[in-house]
């Protein structure tokens, strides 16, 4: 098979960059190892649950202007979050109706040119703030580890300076989802591509010269499938699946291999580790009186987050504003990385005491409560291989550096090559995609 443009990836970065490449009428192949398009975007439904269930990606942050373009496009519907947030500690629940200031005033003390760069821990090892800040602090590890996906001994501090701290900024503190499904997204921008979308298609190699691709391909049972030739690719692989060891289920050689300045920058990223359980209940038990040690007068009805450092699963939040008795448990960084390892009914099991001790009552009547559960492990996900992409030290400039043209012939998209802090957003790997599709049109003419 011949085209003009082959992309190697069907996420919301592969197929912003195709379409924009279709629209300017080159020939454009899309292949995608999985049977659905739409990446690290994983969507479920089910009859008892009214809303969709996200396993990937689930929040609208900031702006999020690329994707508010396509959700104003395709004509769904998004809604902002404006519930409370809540703070576990010791058996008791407390208000963190000032959560963002507390969060800013450490991380605003955070330097984007610092020279040498240095790890968050090390930063925080200098006690920013002094006694005053020693909560602050701790918050800002969780959300770092959290948020970010990062582990705190390796992260940079410049990377985190320069995208990571959403500071005072409402319009950057503000967070949305869609009440149709997350999918649709990725559903938008491939409907006009029609059967240029292949699906169950891996590449497993690609031979390049300048103005010239071949790719090696086959299906998911190992059944080699016709090559496919191309004038330029773009590759918006996961940064995990770039950095697999050659010959592991779903990476792609390289030959030749790519340049030392993006392989150095492929060695100043790491992928982060995430683990999410969304646990549908028969009620919204947590809204009952005598359900946590709360201020006097105060309920959790209107609860959007729960967070807490105890237990496996330190973060919680609901389906606000809609009135669904769903909790999704989430946690990030390097515990998240230990507790991927778990077989499912543990992972469950670990995360129902989790939020029984968060919320002082026994698990055994959370789990009588307990419907039904949904998870995915993207760390063992051969076409992820993690989470989403923080930089580590020396690393800050390293999306910069891997979205740079090869030979006006391999372009790289998605989250990890996002600009202005973007990385781990939908929002960043759509406008890196497009971004991309600009790198080729200048190219090829």
């Amino acid at each position: 098979m011949r085209a003009d443009v082959a992309v190697v990836g069907a996420g919301v970065a592969g197929l912003a960059a195709a379409r924009e490449l279709a629209d300017a009428g080159l020939r454009v192949l899309v292949l995608e190892a999985r049977d659905r398009v739409g990446g690290r975007i994983y969507t479920r439904r089910d009859e008892r649950l009214p809303l969709p269930i996200e396993l990937g990606a689930e929040f609208l942050h900031g702006e999020a202007a690329e994707t508010m373009r396509v959700v104003r496009a395709a004509g769904l519907l998004a809604v902002d979050i404006e519930g409370e947030r809540w703070r576990a500690e010791r058996g008791r629940l407390f208000p963190l109706g000032d959560f963002w200031e507390r969060l800013s005033a450490v991380l605003e003390r955070l330097d984007a040119s610092r020279t040498p760069d240095r790890t968050l821990d090390d930063f925080l090892a200098q006690r920013p703030g002094g006694r005053s800040l020693a909560r602050a602090r701790r918050l800002a590890r969780e959300f770092v580890e959290g948020f970010h996906a990062a582990d705190a001994a390796r992260v940079s501090e410049r990377a985190i300076a320069d995208g990571g701290n959403p500071g005072e900024d409402e319009e950057e503190q503000r967070m949305g989802r869609l009440l149709d499904g997350y999918d649709r997204v990725p559903e938008w921008l491939a409907a006009p591509l029609d059967d240029r979308v292949r699906l169950g298609v891996e590449v497993r190699s690609a031979a390049w010269r300048e103005g010239a691709v071949r790719l090696e391909c086959a299906s998911p049972g190992g059944r080699a499938l016709p090559p496919v030739s191309a004038r330029a690719a773009v590759v918006t692989l996961p940064l995990g699946v770039l950095q697999a060891r050659p010959g592991a289920r779903g990476s792609v050689a390289f030959a030749p291999e790519l340049p030392p300045a993006h392989r150095d920058a492929l060695g100043q990223l790491a992928m982060g580790a995430v683990v999410r359980v969304s646990m549908l209940f028969d009620r919204p038990f947590w809204e009952a009186e005598g359900i946590g040690k709360l201020p006097e007068g105060r309920s959790l009805r209107r609860m959007a987050f729960l967070q807490g450092s105890g237990g496996d699963v330190g973060v919680w939040w609901t389906a606000s504003p809609s009135r669904v008795p769903l909790l999704v448990g989430w946690v990030g960084g390097p515990r998240a990385a230990a507790l991927a390892r778990a077989p499912r009914q543990e992972l469950v099991e670990r995360a129902t005491r989790s939020l029984a001790g968060q919320l002082g009552i026994r698990p055994q009547r959370v789990a009588r409560w307990l419907v039904a559960s949904w998870t995915h492990d993207w760390e063992s996900d051969p076409h992820a291989r993690g989470a989403y992409s923080y930089a580590l030290v020396g690393g800050s400039d390293a999306w910069r550096r891997l979205a740079r043209p090869v030979a006006q012939t391999l372009f790289f998209a998605g989250e990890a090559t996002a600009p202005d802090g973007r990385n781990g957003t939908v929002d960043g790997a759509i406008a890196s995609g497009e971004r991309a599709a600009r790198q080729v049109l200048r190219a090829l003419g």
